[in-house]
């Protein structure tokens, strides 16, 4: 469809793609979870200087997303690197460590260490509640 002049109406609506779900009150007051993201975002931004807005709110969605895991079957990574030392990378780790579900810091482990870490864990929490992974049978 060709682009329109601010003034002008379209004359076809694609009635595919119209979104007829619930829509939210901009002006309602956040809920539980809405405030505990920002209140993290904003601990994150108070501890850590980021290259961009975008990298504040990756951080905190990934630390969401820990907390949510059983609701996934595939989690994201996240990659914290710099050029540059002493620019707090370990500073961030910190503040991952204390707000992400379970953690497992495996910064210098060996890989026999990891492997027997997660295999102290519960089953559950190894396989994101589906029951034993057929690996480990």
């Amino acid at each position: 469809m060709p682009p329109t002049s601010p003034g002008k109406e379209v004359s076809r609506v694609d009635e595919t793609n119209v979104y007829d779900g619930p829509v939210s009150d901009p002006f309602a007051p956040l809920d539980e979870g809405e405030l505990l993201l920002d209140e993290l975002h904003a601990s994150i931004l108070k501890y850590v200087i980021l290259p961009s807005p975008e990298a504040a709110d990756a951080i905190t969605l990934w630390v969401a997303c820990t907390h949510a895991i059983t609701a996934f079957q595939h989690a994201p990574r996240l990659a914290i690197k710099s050029p540059e030392k002493r620019c707090g990378k370990s500073r961030l780790l910190d503040i991952i460590d204390a707000t992400c579900h379970d953690p497992l810091m495996s910064v210098n482990a060996t890989v026999a260490a990891i492997f027997r870490s997660i295999g102290e864990r519960p089953a559950a929490d190894a396989t994101r509640g589906r029951g034993r992974h057929p690996i480990w049978q």
